[in-house]
């Protein structure tokens, strides 16, 4: 009879995976996510059944991650706007709090060996985002929150980056950048 599986081995290879995949991009090898989890190679492929499945799932446990993090204290009550400003300030923070796992997240996005189910999966995640972002989008883009999100996503990691390199300016960046996002994605002047 097999043993049972350890969640803790299985967070371990998470774990590793995500510093390796921040630092080395996907085409890393599994032996060394492997080292840095403290597992054999042949292990990793135990709990994940291809270096695939193992990217994928980590995909999504950052993006669950994420969505969390953005959600944990967003108002009930306010403009969307309103709402939207909470969301920004909390990813702003996961992204700050978490840069093993935002630059990860990155590598990901564009490696082309996360599925498209996986992706439709991650953005399920997203929907109360999405739903603050429609009521802002209007008939821009012609509707696509998937684009404004985007838009959002990336001048959020050009926040991130910028309070990176001026932290003593973050609460300003942070501002700044919102309000970047409210001129681009809803036309607020």
């Amino acid at each position: 009879m097999a043993r049972p599986l350890s969640e803790e081995k299985r967070s371990a290879i998470l774990t590793a995976a995500t510093l390796i995949v921040a630092n080395e991009g996907v085409e890393a090898a599994t032996a060394r996510i492997a080292r840095a989890g403290g597992v054999a190679e042949g292990t990793v492929f135990t709990y994940f059944p291809t270096k695939d499945a193992l990217l994928n799932e980590l995909y999504l446990t950052i993006k669950r991650s994420v969505a969390a993090a953005v959600l944990a204290e967003s108002p009930v009550r306010g403009t969307a706007a309103d709402g939207l400003r909470s969301i920004w300030t909390n990813y702003i923070r996961w992204g700050l709090e978490h840069p093993a796992e935002r630059r990860a997240m990155v590598q990901l996005a564009v490696s082309g060996r996360v599925s498209e189910e996986t992706r439709t999966s991650a953005l399920r995640a997203f929907e109360e985002v999405d739903a603050m972002l429609q009521s802002l989008v209007d008939n821009r883009f012609s509707g696509s929150v998937q684009f404004a999100s985007a838009i959002m996503a990336a001048l959020a990691d050009t926040t991130v980056q910028f309070i990176i390199s001026n932290p003593d300016q973050a609460e300003t960046i942070t501002k700044d950048g919102f309000d970047a996002v409210l001129r681009a994605i809803a036309g607020v002047k």
